[in-house]
């Protein structure tokens, strides 16, 4: 079965660390925002994040329309 669904697993990897990556960069310099400082940090989130989204912490940011909107795609 793990055969069977391996490229699931490889597609939802790859969507997970763009979205860890578009986060990072968009949080980076943030202040307000410290979770998303490094990649690594980022991907953490994202993956912990799965059984549900923050959204006060991205209302927080220096750009907050553009992180709710990343936000709503990720989900």
């Amino acid at each position: 079965m793990i055969f069977e669904i391996r490229h699931y697993f490889a597609f939802l990897l790859i969507i997970m660390l763009g979205f860890a990556a578009s986060f990072h960069i968009l949080f980076r310099r943030d202040q307000a925002v410290s979770h998303f400082d490094t990649l690594p940090h980022a991907f953490l989130k994202v993956y912990m994040s799965q059984s549900g989204l923050d959204y006060e912490e991205r209302l927080k940011s220096h750009v907050p329309v553009t992180a709710s909107l990343l936000n709503v795609a990720c989900e």
